[in-house]
């Protein structure tokens, strides 16, 4: 009876240091894993959110490129003087005219311009950073109908806009899918028709033949 006393006693030590040692390990290597999984979940959620901020960036700037009242009152901002004539038709406009453009809308910052940055949550900032990682530009170009050298407004203009990502960050990010955006957009200006109503003469003189309009004189062309 007693020898089976002895034997509960030494049976109910518990565990020896090394056993201790063991669980405490296990526990440290579960913790660890668990805690490396939770950071890669919550990238994943916050890169996502990124990419969705992006899109919706992108559509944004899409959108406004291809709205016809937000290009004619970002021709006239002072710094797209260069191809104001161009699109509204003030002046002759040279074919294939390429400026820096700023593009927005009435009482509103540019969207994009040589200066406009985004932080990931689409709030504008002041300068590109890896905190303010998303510059939006664009280019405007100008085509003349068919192709002419000069005209009074232009048939149509080509808008590039570009979303850049700041470099210091630029391939961490694009692991994630994250990546330089460039869009090409045609805006019709109906050039052409709208050149045409500043003609007031359309006779040639007695004997000659109307073989066209010279848009950029303002005159018909005779023959």
């Amino acid at each position: 009876m007693f020898k089976n006393v002895q034997t509960k006693k030494l049976n109910n030590k518990g565990m020896t240091l090394v056993e201790l040692m063991v669980v405490i390990g296990l526990v440290s290597v579960g913790g660890y894993l668990f805690a490396t999984q939770m950071y890669q979940m919550t990238q994943q959620l916050e890169v996502i959110k990124n990419r969705a901020e992006l899109e919706e960036l992108k559509g944004n700037v899409r959108l406004l490129a291809l709205n016809r009242a937000a290009v004619n009152y970002s021709a006239t901002l002072p710094e797209n003087a260069g191809i104001k004539d161009c699109i509204l038709g003030t002046a002759k406009c040279v074919n294939g005219t390429t400026v820096d453009f700023s593009l927005a809308l009435p009482n509103t910052k540019p969207v994009a311009s040589a200066n406009t940055f985004y932080t990931y949550k689409g709030t504008s900032c002041a300068s590109w950073s890896a905190e303010c990682p998303f510059k939006v530009s664009a280019v405007a170009k100008a085509v003349c109908n068919r192709g002419a050298p000069q005209c009074i407004y232009a048939g149509g203009v080509y808008l590039v806009t570009k979303i850049e990502i700041f470099p210091g960050i630029a391939n961490k990010v694009a692991a994630y899918g994250l990546r330089e955006v460039i869009e090409t957009s045609l805006l019709p200006l109906s050039g052409s028709q709208e050149g045409n109503k500043s003609l007031k003469n359309l006779t040639c003189p007695t004997g000659q033949l109307m073989r066209g309009v010279d848009l950029v004189n303002n005159k018909p062309i005779c023959a």
